[in-house]
C-alpha cells in the first residue's frame, strides 16, 4: 500500500515539476533573445531618453520607445550588427563605470552630454550603438500620430472625401 502512495506521490511531483516553468508570473519580453541583460536594456532606454527627452510632447504610439528600439534591433539588423551593437553597449557600460560611478540616469545633463560625446568619438562599435539608438529614438517620435498630424499636417488614409463635386 505504501508503495502505491509513493509512486502516486512521485507521479504528482513529476507532473508538478513539468508544469512549474509555465507558471512564472514575470513576463519576459521577446527581445531577450538578443542576449542583453536588464541593466543593458535600461541603459539603452536611458540613452534614448537623453537623446530625445520624454514628457515634453505627447507621443502616443502602440509601443514604448524602448520596445521600438529593441524590435528594430532584433528584426531590422543583421546578426553582425547586433553583436557590434552589443559590443558598443558593453564598451559604453565599462566607460561609465570607469568615469562615472553612478548609473547613467543619475548623472546630471552636462555629464550625460559628455558621455554621449564620448560615444560619438569612440570606436566603431560604440558609434554604431549610439547612431542606431539615436536614429531609432527619433524615428519612433517622427512616426507617432502627434508628430504626423500636428507637425507635418499629414492626413491618414483615406483622407478627406469630397462627395459632391461638380464635374
Amino acid at each position: 500500500m505504501k508503495r502505491r502512495q509513493a509512486l502516486q506521490s512521485l507521479a504528482i511531483l513529476g507532473a508538478g515539476l513539468t508544469i512549474l516553468p509555465s507558471c512564472r508570473t514575470k513576463k519576459y519580453p521577446e527581445y531577450r533573445a538578443l542576449g542583453l541583460k536588464e541593466d543593458q536594456i535600461e541603459l539603452v532606454d536611458q540613452v534614448a531618453t537623453a537623446v530625445l527627452p520624454v514628457g515634453q510632447l505627447p507621443v502616443e504610439t502602440p509601443e514604448s520607445r524602448l520596445d521600438f528600439i529593441m524590435t528594430m534591433l532584433r528584426d531590422c539588423t543583421s546578426p553582425e550588427d547586433q553583436s557590434r551593437y552589443k559590443n558598443g553597449l558593453e564598451a559604453f557600460q565599462s566607460y561609465l563605470k570607469d568615469q562615472f560611478h553612478p548609473s547613467f540616469s543619475t548623472l546630471n545633463q552636462r555629464d550625460q552630454m559628455k558621455a554621449l560625446a564620448y560615444l560619438q568619438e569612440g570606436d566603431k562599435d560604440q558609434q554604431l550603438f549610439y547612431e542606431h539608438t539615436r536614429r531609432w529614438a527619433i524615428q519612433h517620435f517622427t512616426t507617432s500620430s502627434y508628430y504626423l498630424t500636428n507637425v507635418l499636417d499629414f492626413h491618414f488614409v483615406p483622407g478627406h472625401f469630397y462627395g459632391c463635386v461638380v464635374i
